[in-house]
């Protein structure tokens, strides 16, 4: 029974991560995003979604709103 609040905690972390990404990403959806985790995210679907959303850009440009280049877009870009 010592292990049980880690447990829960454990399992609140895992359960935001696609709005926590959301949110490291300055995501121009992050609300959205939030919200879906938030009300959805219980279904596996609705987490998977969530998190596949926080993890994309939908920007067709290497640079986001701040101007500085998205990780994941400089990343790849030797791959073209």
């Amino acid at each position: 029974m010592t292990g049980e609040p880690l447990y829960i905690a454990a399992l609140i972390v895992i359960y935001a991560i696609p709005s926590i990404v959301a949110l490291a990403r300055r995501h121009r959806h992050m609300v959205k995003i939030c919200l879906v985790n938030l009300f959805l995210g219980w279904t596996i679907y609705g987490w998977i979604v969530a998190l596949t959303w926080s993890a994309t850009t939908l920007e067709k440009s290497a640079e986001n709103e701040t101007g500085f280049r998205s990780r994941f877009v400089s990343f790849f870009r030797p791959f073209r």
